[in-house]
């Protein structure tokens, strides 16, 4: 891994939007593929209207309208603002306070740090 970054950190603020940004365009991105997975999932492995991925999602489409490919996308949005804004944003701050309680000296150490920070940052995340 290659050591982390020395440059001026954002602000918390500014790192949380940055961090829910991001988690909200990929939601936004790859709500329509998720939409059409759930509904392959639920049709079986029989046949059924449903034929591959893009199929089904030409399917929805087709039958009712393409806006049904982001049904659920609002509580999608809210739900990354604050899953994505928080684990994201709090992996850094996380990260160094345990760094600095630790006094770590060794790579590895800090490598581990980094990786139970990032652990740590998911259920926090989760349970906001």
């Amino acid at each position: 891994m290659s050591p982390p970054s020395s440059g001026p950190q954002l602000p918390f603020p500014n790192l949380f939007a940055a961090s829910a940004i991001s988690a909200c365009t990929a939601e936004a991105l790859t709500l329509p593929l998720d939409t059409a997975k759930v509904r392959l999932q639920l049709q079986g492995g029989g046949a059924g209207k449903y034929k591959g991925l893009l199929g089904t999602c030409m399917t929805i489409a087709r039958e009712e309208g393409p806006s049904a490919l982001w049904k659920g996308l609002k509580p999608g949005l809210h739900r990354q603002v604050m899953y994505g804004g928080l684990r994201i944003g709090l992996y850094e701050p996380v990260s160094q306070r345990r760094s600095c309680q630790r006094h770590c000296t060794t790579h590895t150490n800090g490598d581990q740090l980094r990786a139970a920070a990032g652990t740590a940052a998911t259920p926090a995340a989760a349970t906001a």
